[in-house]
Parts: C-alpha cells; sequence; structure tokens
C-alpha cells in the first residue's frame, strides 16, 4: 500500500487556516477532493464561495511522510510582504492565482519581487528563517565536503508538483506550432558568417565590461547584454545553421576563455530552443541567461577556479555554488527578466536530480534549463583549455545522447539538439567514402548522418558548392576528423601526388 492510500484525513482548527498566505500544504474537502494546491494563495472569498461544499471545514491528508513534511515547515515563516528583504529565501513556490509560477522556492527575494506582491493581493509569504547572505566578494572559507545545501524536502517535492502543473498549463503557449527555418544560399552563408564572427568578437569584448562592472559592485547593464542577444537572433533568424558555425572554439586564453564560452553557450542553447519551437521572447531570455549564467564562477577564488589539477571535493562543493553568486549579481538590476533569472539558477541541473545547486528532478527543472545544461555541455567540450585538447563535435553530441541515455537529460531536448546539430555538427569536419574531406554547413533535422557539406580541395580551401547528403545516395560520411587532419593531411597529400 502506498503512502497516499494510507493517508487519514485531518480537520486544520480555524487558527491553522492561513488565510491570505501561500498554502504550505494540500487542503480538501471533507469528502478527500482537492480544494487547494499548496502553494496558492487561500483568501477569505474563495471560502466563501465554497461555503457549501466547505461546510464540514478544511482538511489535510495525513501519513507518516506528510507529518515529516509538515514538521519542515515549523522550520520556515509566514513573513509578511511589507516585512521582506532582499536576500530573504523563498522556502515555497510564489505562485498567482491560476497557478502560475512566479518565483521558484529555494531563491532569494528580489525588490522586483517585494514591488510585484506589495501591488497584488499578497500579504504574507514563506521564508527559511536564516535569510541568504551570499558574499560579494570570493569565499574564503570553504563548506564542508558534501554538506547539502538547507532546503525543505516538502517545499521540493511541492515545487515538482507545481512545475509538472506548468509544464501541461502556460509553458505550452510558449511553443511555435510548426517552427519555420529559413536556409542562406552559399555565398550569401558566407557573408552572414563572417559578419556575425566579428559580432562575436565585439560582443565578446562587450560581455567582458560587464562582468567588471559587476565584481565592481555595480548593477550589471542587462540592457547591453539583451542588446547583443537581439543583434544575435537577428543573424540567427536568416539561417539557424549561423548560430553553429559562429562559434569560436580556438580561444585557450584562459582570461577570455568564460566570456569567449558564455557567447557560444548562448548560439547553441538559442538554436535548439528555436529547433523546439519556442517563442522569440523565451529563446531570448535563454540566450541572456546563458551569457550571464556562469558570472558568479568569477567569485570563486583563482586558485580553484583556474586550478589545473581535479579539484577536491571541498572545493567542488564550492564551484557548485556558483549559480548562487550568479543571481545575487543579476538580482540587482531591475531590467531582468525573470524567466533568465530561473534558466541562470537551474541551468546545472540534471534530470536525476545529480544535479547543482538544489539537486533536482525531472519536473521541477524548466524545458529551456535543460536546453541551457546541454547546450553549456557542448561549448565546453569543443574549447580547448590549457589543460586538455578539445573534444570533436562530434564527441561531444555521442557525450549528450549517453548524458540522456543515463536519465541526465531529457530525450525531447537531446533529440532537438541532434536535430539541431547533426550527429556531425555542423560547423565540424568529416571524411567521405570517396577518400575526401568536407566541412559540414548545415543540418537536415532527424536525418542526423546526412547534412548538407561544403567538400574541401586537395589544399584544403572549401569548394564554392555544397553537397546535401540527402540527395546523394552515393556519398557516404565515414568518420568525424579534427580541422588539422581535413586541412593538413589534405596538404600532404597533395604534396606527395606532385612529388611523384
Amino acid at each position: 500500500m502506498n503512502a497516499r492510500s494510507a493517508s487519514t484525513l485531518q480537520k486544520l482548527e480555524p487558527e491553522e487556516i492561513p488565510l491570505g498566505q501561500q498554502l504550505p500544504f494540500d487542503v480538501f474537502d471533507e469528502h478527500g477532493s482537492l480544494f487547494k494546491r499548496a502553494g496558492l494563495t487561500l483568501r477569505k472569498v474563495d471560502l466563501a464561495k465554497a461555503k457549501s461544499r466547505l461546510r464540514a471545514g478544511l482538511f489535510i491528508r495525513v501519513n507518516e511522510e506528510e507529518q515529516a513534511q509538515r514538521r519542515s515547515i515549523a522550520e520556515t515563516s509566514a513573513k509578511q510582504v511589507k516585512a521582506l528583504q532582499e536576500g530573504d529565501r523563498l522556502s515555497h513556490d510564489v505562485l498567482d492565482d491560476r497557478g502560475r509560477l512566479i518565483q521558484a522556492a529555494g531563491t532569494p527575494v528580489t525588490r522586483q519581487l517585494i514591488r510585484f506582491l506589495d501591488r497584488s493581493s499578497f500579504r504574507a509569504v514563506r521564508v527559511e528563517q536564516e535569510p541568504v547572505s551570499l558574499p560579494a566578494n570570493p569565499v574564503k572559507t570553504l563548506p564542508k565536503a558534501g554538506e547539502p545545501e538547507d532546503f525543505s524536502p516538502f517545499a521540493a517535492a511541492q515545487l515538482e508538483q507545481e512545475v509538472r502543473h506548468l509544464l501541461n498549463t502556460t509553458l505550452k503557449t510558449q511553443l511555435v506550432e510548426n517552427p519555420q527555418e529559413n536556409r542562406l544560399e552559399l555565398k550569401q552563408l558566407r557573408q552572414e558568417m563572417a559578419t556575425g564572427q566579428a559580432k562575436i568578437k565585439s560582443n565578446v569584448a562587450l560581455y567582458a565590461d560587464l562582468a567588471s562592472q559587476s565584481l565592481a559592485g555595480k548593477v550589471p547593464n542587462l540592457v547591453a547584454t539583451e542588446t547583443m542577444i537581439h543583434d544575435m537572433t537577428r543573424v540567427v533568424d536568416r539561417d539557424p545553421n549561423l548560430a553553429l558555425l559562429m562559434m569560436d572554439m580556438h580561444n585557450t586564453h584562459e582570461g577570455d576563455y568564460l566570456f569567449n564560452h558564455g557567447m557560444n553557450t548562448s548560439l547553441v542553447a538559442m538554436r535548439v530552443a528555436s529547433r523546439l519551437g519556442w517563442d522569440k521572447p523565451s529563446v531570448q531570455a535563454l540566450g541572456v541567461a546563458a551569457l550571464c549564467q556562469d558570472l558568479g564562477m568569477l567569485q570563486i577564488p583563482d586558485e580553484i577556479r583556474l586550478a589545473r589539477r581535479q579539484l577536491n571535493a571541498d572545493e567542488i562543493q564550492l564551484v557548485r555554488q556558483h549559480p548562487y553568486y550568479t543571481v545575487n549579481q543579476l538580482q540587482r538590476s531591475e531590467q531582468i527578466n525573470p524567466l533568465t533569472m530561473l534558466l541562470v539558477f537551474q541551468g546545472h541541473e540534471l534530470a536525476d536530480g545529480t544535479g547543482y545547486p538544489r539537486s533536482r528532478h525531472t519536473g521541477t527543472i524548466h524545458p529551456l534549463a535543460q536546453v541551457l545544461h546541454a547546450a553549456d555541455m557542448y561549448a565546453a567540450m569543443t574549447c580547448p583549455r590549457p589543460f586538455r585538447k578539445a573534444h570533436s563535435p562530434y564527441n561531444a553530441v555521442v557525450a549528450i545522447l549517453n548524458h540522456a541515455r543515463d536519465g541526465k537529460l531529457d530525450r525531447n531536448v537531446a533529440r532537438a539538439f541532434v536535430d539541431s546539430v547533426s550527429l556531425f555538427p555542423v560547423g565540424s569536419y568529416v571524411r567521405l567514402n570517396n577518400g575526401t574531406a568536407a566541412r559540414v554547413i548545415q543540418s537536415n533535422g532527424a536525418a542526423h548522418t546526412r547534412p548538407t557539406i561544403i567538400p574541401l580541395n586537395m589544399d584544403g580551401t572549401e569548394v564554392d558548392t555544397t553537397v546535401n547528403l540527402l540527395d546523394e545516395e552515393d556519398i557516404k560520411i565515414t568518420a568525424a576528423i579534427s580541422s588539422q587532419a581535413a586541412t593538413g593531411q589534405l596538404i600532404l597529400d597533395a604534396e606527395f601526388k606532385q612529388a611523384g
């Protein structure tokens, strides 16, 4: 018998009914039918409208598990909206009357949220007793290895329930039916790619300035960041494959890596989100989140962040707290999009609960946060670091597929990712069965092994025509190869033939 079937109804005393506050538990009528979900606000008018139904009062379900959950509620307190302070941490989700998520449990209270609640009909929200106080400077002491974050198990359970509700309702309205993708001819594609790559370099410099502002204690200029993303979106709208072709995967300078990585992650994430059918505002919010999600890493001591060795358990624990530092920086800006903030906070969560900082599971993670995670993984693996060579784009895609197989990534996200970049990713090089090398220039959706390519001449330069492998059954990809192998080896072959 499961816990739910073993539960019994227990009547709430009048003084236990949290009027004007978020419900910390589901409430039922005397017959056990759900009256209002946890997280929603219970008002006098709700009780008045259901007077006949609630003649016997309000009830909660009680079993051993739920008693433990109710005990965890004692560790939190309802706080009047007017008494809220920046840095208070929400112990429960804040939802509107229709069950839509306004702010997730575990995130710090911001000025924007306080103003919103004050204008709305909220009287109080539930916060953890100890307010969040995220340091403005790098942490000098390390937490105990493996020490869990202080959060309410009940709040986590309710977040899973409410996000499932969110996924089945409001998020669907943000999807575009049958999204259309444009394709440019080769000449125009090359022109746009050159323009886009130049723009990316200037954007990396602007992003570095944004990080400097943030570290100096200034309010980050997110308008500039959103302008960057808007410009990138306009370019990618002309041909989504440009997102991958504009990536800079050759920057090994450690000082620029974080900014270059943010730009690459943003390009990939927006490409995949567009493929999934998300509307433009959501795609742009994701782009800003990808750009900003690792700003908090700059507050990790250099001896840890730049270490060329394997980190110990305490150091890993500290690194896993960087989403809190990022949120702390971004929440000072009144321009921050709530969706961007949520994605920044959840971008390192994994579907099986092994991610960080809150160890969320599928159903409690925003789907675009999973897109962000996949894009972050791809961008990180395909860029060289001082302590390792870059992984091939092909191997990065295989790693993402393995992530989905192991339950760490939503399979729909993984499928959209491969549809977007192809198994032999756009921008990478391949060997064909006729012995020549080629560069992948466009993906072909579900035909993962049949992208559009540009063959290379013997000297390693690209020819002026493309070949769509969907139209050429006799030509097949036999291997994924590096750019050095694609160009250098061909030059050696040409010299050998000339010498012969």
